[in-house]
């Protein structure tokens, strides 16, 4: 069947090849070209993994075990960076001269037996584990080897001039080893899922209604919605899972019934969260970002927590609940997304549903913990994505959607330099689908344009910060304070601290679905325009949703923990919904195609849902739509507790107290405690730091550039003024005195203790003072006296 002049092939069929206008010549039908550029591409990454890591030496990071990040980035970049543009290269071209010669009628089948061969592999790979050899890497090279060799083998012998006749004779039974094919691929999920970790009920409910969706598949037609009330049942899908997302709980301090491990995760928490939050409180406090402070989260998510806490109140569960409303938008948007790219409501809800079990209710750390892993630090490519499919599906709002586009762009510019990174790569995958729409000779010129408008985005915004930091700082913006964390990261080594994948890791399967994709929508662009051109809308957000996961798995890749995983999966699972959309539509595509495609992917989804919902239980009745439903907790309650969280630390209330009592109507305190505490107790007294530290480990990793301040805060310091500080500050004063340098300090100081500039703080001190015990609390917060060491009497107590 023809598709305005581009023929799409049934696999095994008689049209397994068609000719190109230009030039009459046979060219392989679409399907086996697909299945051959990524078999070939999974045989050289096995190859390639195999190598890598035979000639990279692990790093050893002594009780969390070893990593090879090395290797790692190596494998990631290399993937993507030339293993894909070189099979998209090579492997239509040998497709093509395969179909053109005498053996091109034997080339779907050929396909499905490689198909097969890999699919075999890779299951004995897996079940490799229960045998002497063990599952490992060196494993899957070899069998990566054979793999490539037999298919190279075969390959060469089909591309000859001579006939195979072999192969041609048995050209009928293409169908029934694509079936068989199709029928083993279902068995890959479970090589990356534990079949322990299935939920027996969930899986085989979903197996029922999944078997029925596929076999009433084009039997049955769903009666589809219009009008007001297809917009209202979008609504209500929206509103419904932008309830269900946030947490309306986090942490429960103090609770009786909290486990060890629940007091470690808050702990991890409140960790992960002062790195931001204490930032965002010397913001509120008066202070500018760049100038009295800087974090490694960048500039706009500290000023945009601030402004929140300016409309709400300063505190970890405020800053919990905005992770909720920006995960909100994110997953918002990823529905409209779909929505505009032509998925039906049935399957863009479904895709939705399972988003939210496996990606937020079976997080590690509920939503509103760590702020790393969320919207706030990966949000801005999926604005720039909504913006540009809009302004596609609805062509009257083009300009006003460009333009903010480009305002998202330039913001992403100050924003971090992880959300730049991952709005630029996302901006180019859509600007080079938008630029083969060009032609060849105003190509160059276009997409100049596009980037110098992407450019002159970003220095407008930069121009707007230098405006704004001189008003209220009166200086410029110091970009040097934010470039030394990534320095740190990247050269000094802080950023070493990571984890090798886990054995057949899930990740795996996530990146290989974004390289699919990408070589997907490629082969798709340059084989059969006219299907694009029919459905542009659908084939931009493949385009900018492609180089969004590509570039956001490298998150994953950078830290490897399998708890990380969620966070880079939401692009793939809107890939998946939006490619079987563009399959049920595109005629030509045979029933038999879509049906399988429908199967796998609701399998998939079955499988992964069933290995989440063990969690959901647990996590369900925290969220605002089950605590706002009739016999669910009070969410004004949850709410209230939110806003006035107890000290997350038991150390914080009696330091809380003491700053009271003793420094109340005064702006910086001096205050050296553990650093986590001492950043709470800042929060909830609305103090700042004596030694303009923000958060204290933070300010350490960039110690040359906080030291300034530091030093300025001791010199402040006079004869009788009055200090907070923990046992462990006492202790660490008496051992100072001799020690110079940082890291002579660090060895003093220890992890899990005072960081490294706190402790230049408590050396500067003794130089010039003793201290006076004035008032103790139990567990160790005292107040103490600064006396200067020619009118000492005595030691501290």
């Amino acid at each position: 069947m023809a598709v305005r002049g581009a023929e799409i092939s049934r696999p095994g069929g008689e049209g397994d090849t068609h000719r190109t206008p230009e030039h009459g010549l046979p060219r392989a039908s679409l399907a086996p070209t697909l299945a051959l550029t990524l078999l070939l591409a999974l045989g050289a990454f096995a190859l390639a993994m195999a190598a890598v890591t035979a000639v990279t030496e692990p790093k050893s990071l002594g009780a969390l075990g070893s990593e090879n990040q090395r290797a790692e980035s190596a494998l990631y970049l290399g993937t993507f960076l030339i293993l894909l543009p070189t099979a998209l290269w090579f492997v239509p071209r040998l497709a093509d001269r395969i179909a053109a010669g005498p053996n091109g009628g034997g080339l779907p089948l050929l396909t499905w037996l490689l198909s097969l061969l890999l699919i075999v592999l890779t299951v004995f790979a897996r079940v490799s584990s229960h045998l002497p050899w063990d599952d490992g890497v060196p494993t899957v090279g070899v069998l990566g080897f054979v793999f490539t060799a037999v298919a190279a083998l075969a390959l060469r012998r089909a591309a000859a001039d001579e006939r195979w006749d072999a192969l041609l004779a048995r050209r009928d039974r293409g169908p029934a080893f694509a079936t068989g094919a199709a029928l083993l691929l279902l068995g890959i999920p479970f090589c990356f899922l534990a079949l322990s970790s299935l939920s027996a009920a969930p899986v085989a409910t979903g197996a029922v209604l999944a078997a029925a969706a596929v076999a009433l598949y084009g039997r049955r037609r769903l009666t589809s919605l219009s009008g007001r009330l297809g917009l209202a049942a979008d609504l209500v899908i929206l509103v419904v899972v932008c309830l269900v997302i946030p947490d309306v709980v986090i942490f429960r301090p103090g609770d009786p019934s909290n486990t060890f491990i629940d007091q470690y995760k808050i702990g991890i928490i409140q960790f992960h969260q002062d790195f931001i939050l204490g930032p965002a409180h010397e913001v509120v406090s008066g202070g500018s970002v760049l100038v009295d402070t800087a974090s490694q989260y960048g500039v706009g998510p500290v000023y945009l927590l601030a402004g929140w806490f300016g409309l709400t109140k300063e505190g970890y569960g405020t800053y919990g609940f905005l992770d909720g409303i920006l995960y909100s938008l994110f997953f918002g948007a990823g529905y409209l997304i779909m929505r505009m790219a032509g998925v039906s409501r049935l399957l863009a809800g479904t895709t939705l549903g399972v988003a939210v079990v496996t990606l937020i209710l079976n997080l590690t750390y509920p939503i509103g913990g760590l702020p790393q892993q969320g919207p706030l630090r990966f949000g801005l490519p999926m604005a720039l994505l909504l913006f540009t499919v809009l302004g596609s599906a609805r062509p009257r709002l083009f300009r006003a959607t460009r333009i903010a586009g480009y305002v998202v762009i330039g913001i992403s510019a100050v924003w971090a330099i992880e959300a730049f990174s991952y709005t630029v790569v996302t901006f180019a995958g859509i600007v080079a689908f938008e630029a083969g729409e060009i032609q060849r000779p105003e190509r160059l010129r276009w997409v100049l344009r596009r980037a110098g408008a992407a450019l002159l985005a970003c220095l407008a915004v930069h121009a707007l910060l230098v405006v704004f930091t001189l008003i209220r700082a009166g200086e410029l913006p110091h970009w040097n304070q934010y470039l030394a964390f990534l320095n740190a990261f990247l050269f000094k080594g802080l950023g070493d601290l990571t984890y090798d994948f886990s054995t057949w890791s899930g990740g795996f399967a996530v990146g290989a679905v974004y390289f699919a994709s990408a070589a997907a929508l490629v082969l798709v662009v340059r084989r059969h325009r006219t299907v694009v051109e029919a459905d542009r809308t659908a084939f931009l957000a493949l385009a900018g949703m492609s180089a969004f996961g590509a570039v956001l798995f490298s998150y994953f890749v950078d830290r490897s923990s399998d708890g990380i995983l969620p966070a880079v999966c939401f692009p793939a699972l809107l890939l998946g919904a939006m490619w079987l959309a563009v399959l049920m539509r595109t005629p030509g595509v045979s029933s038999g195609v879509v049906r399988g495609s429908l199967a796998a992917g609701l399998l998939t989804a079955v499988l992964v849902v069933g290995a989440a919902w063990s969690s959901v239980d647990d996590r369900l009745p925290d969220t605002f739509l089950a605590q706002a439903m009739p016999g669910g907790d009070s969410l004004r309650d949850s709410l209230h507790r939110l806003w006035n969280p107890p000290a997350l630390n038991q150390a914080s209330p009696a330091g809380e107290a003491l700053v009271n009592e003793y420094f109340s109507g005064q702006k910086r305190i001096p205050i050296i405690t553990v650093p986590d505490v001492q950043t709470e107790i800042l929060l909830r007294t609305g103090h700042t730091d004596q030694f303009r530290l923000t958060d204290a480990w933070e300010d350490s990793f960039v110690a040359d550039q906080r030291l300034p301040g530091v030093e300025k805060g001791v010199s402040e310091l006079a004869p009788g003024d009055l200090m907070l500080v923990d046992q462990g500050a006492l202790k660490a004063f008496k051992t100072l005195e001799n020690t110079t340098g940082l890291k002579s300090i660090l060895e003093v100081a220890g992890v899990g203790a005072l960081a490294p500039l706190q402790s230049v703080a408590l050396r500067d001190i003794g130089k010039r003072f003793t201290l006076e015990p004035v008032k103790r609390r139990p567990g160790g917060m005292t107040i103490v006296r600064l006396v200067g060491k020619r009118a000492a009497t005595g030691s501290p107590g």
